[in-house]
């Protein structure tokens, strides 16, 4: 994606130096400037210069949002293995044997019992 974003701004740059508009010039070695290249309006210099300052902005946007993929996934990865040890915490704890079960039903028929006794001694 970075790449792609540098190509295209350089892209755009080859073709804000390729307007018409005589805003640039081709100078040569002996010509009045003692290196080879181009001499360009202050005008596109500042095109020039907006758009890098647009492209590396760019950049950072793209880099902070890698960033916060990064955390996001992490976080989705913490919590789905919370969400795993409770599962597992949650399935130590279920006691889904008959033994349970019955060891249940006995004490309640035993407080019932209780009650009953309790309640007959109580009223004769």
């Amino acid at each position: 994606m970075k790449k792609l974003l540098i190509f295209l701004m350089l892209f755009s740059y080859s073709l804000c130096l390729a307007d018409d508009n005589n805003d640039y010039a081709l100078l040569n070695k002996d010509d009045k400037a003692p290196f080879k290249g181009y001499l360009i309006s202050e005008e596109k210099g500042m095109k020039l210069k907006l758009m890098d300052l647009d492209l590396q902005s760019k950049i950072k946007v793209i880099d902070l949002q890698q960033q916060e993929q990064l955390v996001m996934q992490q976080r989705l990865t913490n919590s789905e293995n919370e969400v795993n040890q409770l599962n597992k915490q949650l399935e130590n704890v279920k006691d889904n044997s008959i033994w349970g079960k019955v060891g249940f039903f006995i004490l309640g028929a035993a407080v019932t019992g209780l009650v009953a006794y309790g309640v007959t001694r109580a009223l004769h």
